[in-house]
């Protein structure tokens, strides 16, 4: 970006219109679904200490990094505040302060997010995780505080449904910011038509109908962008297919048994981060074949040639679809999320 239009951006922020970011936004990949993200003056409610917008131009020392995408993080060094930035621009984004758990679940598109409530937020008991939804683009809107008993909250493809489980065979199915309805069982994922689906033993059931039986109990599914669905099996071997047919199968590392896997856009490969500071990684269809990564967090790039992994005082950029290159910025982050 010129300076002249960084000084312009700047110049808004402190007139309180920040359009000029929200389009941003939408150059660094962000969908927002044709619907407008302009900022309003007074768009800065939301949960946290005294809140406040600002923008800070280039986040200092940010490589040159050509993907698309935001990246969404939480500052270990600052009460895990959200932050993002605009990869291919380094530009970090204007958002009021956003204090977390260091737990978020984004969705895949838009700028929807979910974060843990610090203890204070709500009271809870245990193993209930509270959090609170909000969409980036819009921080005073209302979306809603919930609370969560399995510490997962699930995304349809297109950011516009959320899922979570309030006890082990009862959710919730909600149209963000519209109707919020109870399923009988623990909602583990969308289907691309955006209907909410559970695991019951070696099935997935979208609402009462059974759209897949696998060979073993799933723990886990995932459809791919290109419409594979991936699957986790009886904790240690994981599939990807093709409606019947399937396409690859790997087994997990000892280490990355019981853990959730954080699956490439396409289904080819999966991160587990394992005890010890090191994430796994199971290549299915990668072009690289990598076995770990030094670090207690990681996301793909949403065209799947970078991996970012948060690793003491850096998040460390991989790249991953053939060629080979290695960038590092030194921010220190608890959770990171590219979408």
């Amino acid at each position: 970006m010129k300076p002249r239009d960084l000084a312009i951006v700047a110049a808004v922020v402190l007139i309180g219109g920040l359009a000029a970011v929200d389009a941003l936004r939408s150059g660094a990949g962000s969908d927002t679904g044709g619907r407008s993200t302009t900022r309003a003056d007074g768009d800065r409610q939301v949960y946290g200490d005294t809140a406040t917008a600002s923008i800070d131009g280039n986040a200092r020392g940010f490589p040159s990094v050509a993907a698309p995408g935001s990246l969404v993080f939480t500052d270990a060094h600052d009460r895990c505040r959200l932050r993002e930035v605009s990869v291919g621009t380094g530009i970090e984004f204007p958002l009021p302060r956003i204090e977390t758990t260091c737990q978020i679940w984004p969705a895949p598109t838009g700028a929807r997010v979910a974060y843990g409530l610090p203890a204070s937020a709500l009271e809870s008991v245990p193993s209930v995780t509270p959090f609170r939804l909000v969409d980036l683009n819009h921080t005073a809107r209302d979306l809603g505080e919930f609370e969560a008993r399995l510490d997962l909250v699930v995304w349809s493809a297109d950011g516009q449904r959320a899922g979570w489980c309030e006890a082990d065979r009862r959710g919730f199915d909600y149209e963000v910011g519209g109707e919020l309805t109870s399923v009988a069982l623990c909602p583990r994922g969308y289907t691309p038509g955006g209907t909410v689906a559970s695991i019951e033993g070696r099935r997935i059931v979208a609402r009462t109908r059974t759209v897949f039986t696998a060979s073993g109990d799933i723990d886990y599914f995932s459809w791919g962008e290109d419409g594979s669905l991936a699957l986790l099996l009886d904790g240690q071997r994981l599939e990807r297919r093709r409606g019947e047919r399937l396409l690859q199968s790997a087994e997990i590392p000892q280490l990355a048994r019981g853990l959730t896997p954080i699956m490439a856009p396409d289904n080819c490969g999966a991160l587990f981060p394992v005890a010890g500071g090191v994430v796994d990684v199971v290549n299915l269809c990668l072009e690289e074949d990598f076995d770990f990564f030094r670090g207690t967090a990681a996301a793909w790039s949403p065209d799947r040639r970078w991996v970012a992994v948060a690793d003491d005082d850096e998040i460390v950029f991989y790249r991953v679809d053939g060629e080979i290159g290695v960038l590092r910025w030194s921010v220190t982050a608890s959770t990171v999320a590219w979408r």
